[in-house]
């Protein structure tokens, strides 16, 4: 990957350059523009699973841009990221998934904005929605309580069974997708476990509280 610069010319108008281009070379292939400056920032700043996270969700707005021919800086807009809120709506994806996706889609906006890309943050005013819990229906505190007395912390098998309980108790995942998580998608770091959801055969983001 190429990078342009570190810090772009505040005095430079760069509203037609696009946003993401790949380049294909007989020795070399890289991208360009400052989407993929970002994601190697990113990719070098950050744990990989992290990473992955602003990967996925920039790249799928990149598709939904590119789709419509918006694929320019100055193209890249309040209204058409609540546009692409709709449409992973649609999709069926979930409201904290939803959120997961705008929380990093507003990081790229503030790094164009304080890069020089753009001469303000074109996503200052668009709020991103609190996450929240999966509504389900909840166990009595003391049987909830009795469960988890179940399994001693001390040993393998039981802190194991404690963090499954845990996880299923503050996320409302299904059994299935409980028992198909791998640690490869737990990021602790950033309170954040990466999930496939067989429903929609899509990736979907779940917070995790300060008690798990």
């Amino acid at each position: 990957m190429v990078p342009r610069r570190q810090t772009q010319s505040r005095h430079m108008n760069h509203t037609q350059e696009v946003l993401y281009q790949h380049h294909v070379g007989a020795r070399s292939h890289y991208t360009s523009g400052p989407l993929a400056e970002f994601l190697a920032k990113k990719a070098a700043e950050r744990a990989p699973k992290t990473f992955q996270w602003y990967q996925d969700s920039l790249l799928q707005l990149w598709s939904f841009l590119e789709e419509r021919g918006a694929t320019r800086v100055g193209d890249f807009t309040e209204h058409l990221v609540n546009l692409f809120r709709i449409e992973l709506r649609a999709r069926g994806a979930r409201d904290n998934t939803v959120a997961n996706r705008l929380r990093a889609i507003k990081a790229f906006a503030r790094w164009m904005a304080d890069t020089g890309w753009t001469d303000e943050n074109p996503l200052a005013r668009l709020p991103v929605p609190q996450s929240t819990k999966p509504q389900f229906d909840l166990i009595p505190d003391e049987t909830r309580a009795r469960l988890f007395a179940l399994f001693p912390a001390d040993t393998f098998l039981g802190s194991r069974n404690l963090a499954m309980l845990g996880v299923l108790s503050d996320t409302g995942l299904r059994r299935e997708e409980l028992v198909g998580l791998v640690l490869s998608n737990v990021d602790l770091g950033a309170g954040v476990l990466k999930v496939y959801a067989d429903k929609t055969s899509d990736w979907r983001y779940l917070p995790l509280t300060d008690e798990v």
